[in-house]
């Protein structure tokens, strides 16, 4: 094979078989290249999806019905429907009611106040 490079008479021979092996390293370096950015792809999607599992893991365990529930002084959880039955309670005095509230595990005498005020 010979070209010219437009530059006068000069002519450059490459024989056809180099021609050949330069192509077939071309393509190989194209194939590497495909597997190692398939390869990168893989090891994201792979990374994404163990971030994903681990935080749904964390956060089930760690995850109460009422994210932002009002807890008890021993830690248990106070339910916002018993707060409302006993405040809403019309055969129970204010004291009762406290009381109530206070049986639930509400000990903060502001808060108490302030929702039998309600």
């Amino acid at each position: 094979m010979s070209t010219s490079s437009g530059m006068g008479s000069q002519t450059c021979s490459v024989p056809v078989s180099s021609v050949s092996s330069v192509s077939k390293r071309v393509k190989s370096v194209s194939g590497n290249r495909l597997k190692a950015w398939a390869a990168r792809v893989v090891l994201i999607v792979l990374f994404v999806l163990l971030l994903a599992s681990t935080a749904c893991e964390v956060l089930t365990h760690e995850r109460t019905d009422f994210p932002e529930a009002m807890v008890a002084a021993d830690g248990s959880e106070i339910i916002l429907d018993d707060v409302a039955a006993i405040v809403s309670d019309g055969s129970l005095n204010a004291e009762s009611k406290r009381q109530a509230l206070r049986d639930l595990g509400i000990e903060d005498e502001d808060l108490l106040d302030a929702l039998l005020a309600g």
